[in-house]
């Protein structure tokens, strides 16, 4: 069931250095990420909750976590992650945990649930890699912007 009130829009975004397949649910970083991983992100920011999943309603601000390892340490141009369309598993909360989290308009949530993903590349180059993906993209960017 989609997050469906007047303060939130219905879908947002989630970043991630690995495809996951549409159906799929995203889990909280105390289930899929290392204790070191979780350790960084909590000393960066005050109010991060492990237990929660992250989202965004701009595609800049998911697109800033789709690099991997390998992106970094190639120097490459372009992330070669995905960012996931996803609808809201549960209350979804403000992200307080930042300054630029609460400007982004980040929010959290139990969980999410994937409905569709592009690469990330499409947030700087437009260019996806399927059907299905173009179709995602330009559905979410309409939705969202209206163009």
């Amino acid at each position: 069931m989609a997050a469906k009130d007047s303060l939130h829009p219905q879908q947002f975004l989630h970043g991630s250095p690995v495809r996951i397949e549409t159906g799929g649910e995203i889990l909280p970083a105390t289930k899929v990420s290392t204790p070191e991983h979780i350790a960084s992100r909590d000393k960066a920011n005050d109010d991060y909750q492990p237990n929660r999943v992250y989202m965004a309603p701009h595609p800049i601000t998911a697109f800033q976590y789709t690099w991997t390892k390998e992106d970094y340490e190639n120097k490459n141009e372009q992330p070669s992650g995905y960012i996931h369309v996803v609808e809201p598993i549960g209350k979804v909360m403000v992200d307080r945990s930042s300054r630029s989290a609460q400007i982004a308009g980040s929010r959290h949530a139990r969980g999410a649930r994937v409905v569709g993903s592009f690469p990330a590349k499409a947030v700087l180059t437009g260019k996806v890699d399927t059907q299905e993906e173009q179709q995602v993209f330009q559905n979410y960017m309409k939705n969202r912007y209206g163009s």
